[in-house]
């Protein structure tokens, strides 16, 4: 059964397709099914589109494509069997990206504030200097301990946003008033 779709749902359908990758694909393999593929593959491959295509590939996989090549260029069209076999070739995997928020313990904070507290006091220290000689973990630990030794007073802040630079403080102490 064809089912043609026609105006405000034609026009509605269209817009989802701008958004929705998988629809589109699947309305693409529709209208692929009813146009002859040479005259499709005429119709959407320009010369440069082609030049492009035909650079990646070589370098994704110079040896396969040439050898393809050589086969087209006979009148042959490559066999299937070797783009399903460039297709399993194994992917390489992934590194792994770190975390983007690293949980640490009480101990932890206490020996990265220690570490901090020996950068600031050897002289003026900024964000960078700091990271790179304690290795935080993470942007979330640096302003966590920054915000507590801050707080303390341990360590004062001079001047704004990247160019503040931390130098020691005298920690505020709790005072009792005697009566």
């Amino acid at each position: 059964m064809d089912l043609i779709l026609t105006g405000d749902l034609a026009r509605h359908v269209l817009a989802m397709t701008k958004n929705d990758k998988r629809l589109a694909r699947i309305m693409a393999r529709e209208l692929l099914a009813g146009i002859d593929r040479k005259v499709m593959a005429a119709y959407l491959l320009t010369d440069d589109l082609a030049l492009d295509l035909l650079a990646l590939r070589l370098s994704a996989d110079l040896d396969t494509t040439l050898a393809e090549l050589e086969q087209l260029a006979t009148g042959k069209l490559p066999s299937r069997r070797t783009a399903r076999a460039r297709r399993a070739r194994p992917v390489a995997k992934k590194q792994a990206r770190p975390k983007k928020r690293a949980h640490v313990t009480a101990t932890q904070v206490a020996a990265i504030k220690t570490r901090v507290q020996a950068v600031v006091r050897k002289g003026p220290a900024s964000r960078n200097q700091i990271c790179s000689a304690v290795k935080l973990p993470s942007v979330s630990v640096y302003n966590r301990i920054m915000g507590e030794l801050r707080t303390a007073g341990v360590v004062i802040a001079k001047g704004k946003r990247g160019k503040t630079v931390y130098v020691r403080g005298k920690a505020k102490r709790a005072t009792r008033r005697s009566r």
